[in-house]
């Protein structure tokens, strides 16, 4: 898939061997109906914003996420491009998501109760260049998702054999 924009033609450096996407089921935020602006988070940036879950019904448990805004000074940096390849411009923006949930979980027997988190983070750096359209940040989030998938599927046994530490998808 390439991009265009006005004189430029954007190109990704990968051709994928399987060009049928997935097709995953995510939901759709209610950001002004579900969430609570609010609250302390740990995640640091020029801008921040913790939001809470409104809609649970256990006051314990609940979902937490953590949005945050910097300035990247060079976008380049850790990056194997070269100077003369690189764009004049250097600077551009991070951006930090932070998900953290809470589960509850009751025994049917006992019925005891115990919490436990999952949390998840996505850290997105994007050059402050005016070739950067909307559409290709759509696809760059779009296979940062598909990552944690294995081939073929979309269920979580790849994740589960990260978790374990098997970090090579393609044994």
């Amino acid at each position: 898939m390439s991009y265009t924009k006005g004189n430029w033609t954007i190109e990704p450096p990968y051709n994928d061997s399987i060009s049928t996407p997935k097709s995953l089921s995510i939901p759709d935020m209610a950001w002004a109906t579900d969430f609570s602006v609010g609250g302390t988070g740990s995640l640091t940036g020029d801008k921040t914003t913790v939001l809470t879950n409104v809609t649970g019904d256990n006051l314990i448990a609940q979902e937490v996420v953590e949005l945050a805004h910097s300035r990247q000074n060079n976008v380049y940096s850790n990056t194997p491009i070269p100077t003369g390849l690189s764009a004049g411009i250097r600077s551009g923006r991070k951006v930090a998501v932070k998900d953290t949930v809470m589960y509850s979980a009751t025994n049917s027997v006992s019925g005891e109760e115990i919490l436990f988190p999952m949390t998840g983070w996505h850290v997105f750096i994007v050059p402050d260049l005016n070739l950067v359209p909307e559409s290709l940040i759509s696809d760059f989030v779009a296979r940062q998702t598909a990552l944690l998938y294995p081939t073929g599927g979309t269920g979580a046994t790849l994740l589960k054999n990260l978790l374990r530490g098997d970090t090579n998808p393609t044994a």
